[in-house]
């Protein structure tokens, strides 16, 4: 993907319930899926060379990302962080973890002097309140990221996915039902039609503990941003 089309092969991890929520309306989602899929997960940390994740989800989880492999030797990713207005938390524990971050803004973001030396910044322009997207996918490609794995919220997971970067859905179904009031998987528009609607091809299905994980390849219509 880096070589030919000058971006990382991006994909994007979710824990979610049957009817596809990944929380309760107040926000909690610990935990969705069982400790056997959360250990999965730490696999595709491990192949990624970054896990991406939006400012949100660091101030309602504050996650480490960080990959916890005892028993397989395995390289550190880049944790990478958007973060439009610049909010990143200087007692953020992803700061305490070894390991490099970067820390992704709007052009216009105030500057942090707090965090200076303990993250690297890099500025991409911002519309609606929301950084470009593309320019970041090449971003990456430019840094030398072969796999990218986005561990983030509804909006952002769903503006990776509306903009067609998304290359692949890595998806732990738990058996929960959480009803019509929990969040979505995806902030994405309504179609018009079925017949707009982005479509997926079946890529792998397998039992993981409790869970089923369910990977899912974009057609070429839906994954043609590049």
């Amino acid at each position: 993907s880096r070589l030919t089309r000058h971006r990382p092969w991006i994909r994007v991890k979710l824990g979610l319930s049957l009817d596809g929520r990944t929380a309760l309306a107040d926000g909690r989602s610990q935990w969705i899926t069982s400790p056997a899929a959360r250990a999965d997960v730490q696999l595709w940390r491990a192949r990624s060379s970054a896990v991406l994740t939006g400012i949100g989800s660091v101030l309602d989880d504050d996650p480490r990302l960080t990959v916890r492999l005892d028993h397989i030797e395995h390289a550190t990713p880049e944790r990478i962080v958007l973060d439009t207005h610049a909010r990143l938390p200087a007692n953020a524990r992803m700061l305490d973890e070894p390991g490099p971050i970067l820390w992704v803004t709007g052009s216009a973001a105030p500057e942090r002097a707090e965090l200076d030396g303990r993250v690297e910044r890099i500025a991409l322009p911002a519309q609606a309140g929301r950084l470009n997207l593309q320019r970041l996918a090449f971003a990456l490609g430019a840094r030398g990221h072969n796999e990218v794995l986005v561990e983030a919220g509804p909006t952002l997971a769903g503006a990776f996915v509306a903009t067609g970067l998304v290359d692949e859905l890595v998806w732990y179904f738990a058996p929960k039902l959480l009803g019509a009031h929990a969040r979505p998987a995806l902030g994405i528009p309504e179609p018009a039609t079925l017949d707009d609607a982005s479509r997926w091809q079946w890529h792998e299905v397998t039992r993981v503990g409790e869970d089923l994980r369910v990977v899912l390849r974009a057609t070429p219509q839906a994954g043609s941003g590049s």
